[in-house]
């Protein structure tokens, strides 16, 4: 396990009722207006229903209320008919397919655990809720990540836990909450996940920028001190899902920008080199992993970019420490 054990998570998720209500109840002029963070335009936050019908959001009447919604996906393969039988004891409002279950609540809670779910059943899921919770799972084979590839990312967070369950790696990511005025207004279409399925499928080959968004959220909540070192140099390069991301955790985007102008891998191999290396591999091992593809195991492919074409690190590139990368956030433009 990677991290301090965290504590109180349940009580996290329900103490804080009586404090959003009051929270909700109040005008709040800006939004980010106590806190020390400016995160990624990429969703609009209106501070109110005035201020979202100003931002063209007339044909929409939202009002603000308690809302929790869960989503898990099975990536590397399919549930069965037994197993989507199973899952409908955790909820009658649930969307469930061979490849997702999803649930929202307005009232009530969810009658499942998230943890064993993943253990059981999923690759990635998320749950969210409108006072500010926000959760990450992930779930790895071991054969594709080590505890140790991530632990220099995730090793002085203590809101992140890391298990092994079988023959996965299983990591729990949930910053915990500490401002209620910044009460999250979701004006979300779903596909947050979605969105986001690329980022496992992109650590399991070695590029592990998703956990270093981590690293950067816990700058954020004053975990690391200005002497501690990246992980890896930089971020770039940002896309989709790496936003996506940073968007569902509201990570300061002047930090994230920051991290950015550095690439932290080298370019990928030639095909020449990429089509050598496949040359190379013995042909017992090309059939077993044939047949791991022709079974629907989705997790070959990035097998195979581990193994064919690994990500490496640039080692010209000087790591920085949390404090020169706050100083370059706090630079203009």
């Amino acid at each position: 396990m990677v991290g301090k054990t965290r504590v109180r998570l349940e009580e996290r998720r329900r103490v804080s009722f009586a404090c959003v209500r009051d929270a909700r109840r109040r005008i709040i002029p800006d939004v980010f207006s106590n806190l020390n963070c400016e995160p990624l335009p990429l969703r609009l936050f209106p501070e109110n229903l005035a201020a979202a019908k100003s931002a063209g959001l007339q044909g929409r009447q939202r009002t603000i209320s308690e809302y929790q919604y869960y989503e898990f996906q099975s990536i590397d393969r399919g549930l069965s008919q037994d197993e989507i039988d199973g899952l409908e004891n955790f909820s009658s409002r649930a969307e469930i397919s061979e490849s997702k279950f999803s649930v929202e609540y307005s009232y009530g809670d969810f009658r499942g655990n998230p943890r064993k779910l993943m253990e059981k059943y999923f690759d990635i899921g998320l749950y969210y809720a409108s006072w500010g919770t926000t959760q990450l799972l992930l779930r790895f084979p071991k054969q594709a990540i080590q505890p140790g590839e991530i632990d220099p990312f995730l090793k002085e967070i203590d809101w992140v836990t890391i298990w092994e369950h079988g023959d996965n790696i299983i990591v729990d990511i949930d910053p915990y909450r500490e401002h209620f005025e910044s009460y999250r207004y979701w004006d979300e279409e779903g596909g947050q996940l979605d969105a986001m399925v690329p980022l496992r499928t992109a650590a399991m080959a070695g590029d592990l920028r998703v956990f270093y968004l981590v690293w950067l959220k816990a700058i954020e909540c004053e975990l690391l001190t200005d002497e501690h070192v990246e992980p890896i140099p930089g971020l770039a390069p940002l896309g989709g899902a790496l936003e996506e991301c940073a968007h569902f955790f509201e990570n300061d985007g002047r930090l994230v920008r920051a991290a950015a102008q550095q690439q932290p891998y080298e370019d990928l191999p030639s095909d020449e080199i990429v089509a050598s290396r496949i040359a190379e591999i013995p042909e017992a091992r090309k059939n077993v992993l044939l047949e791991r593809l022709i079974k629907g195991d989705k997790g070959v492919a990035a097998e195979l970019r581990r193994a064919i074409a690994p990500k490496r690190i640039n080692q010209s590139l000087r790591r920085r420490t949390v404090g020169e990368l706050r100083a370059i956030a706090k630079k203009p433009g």
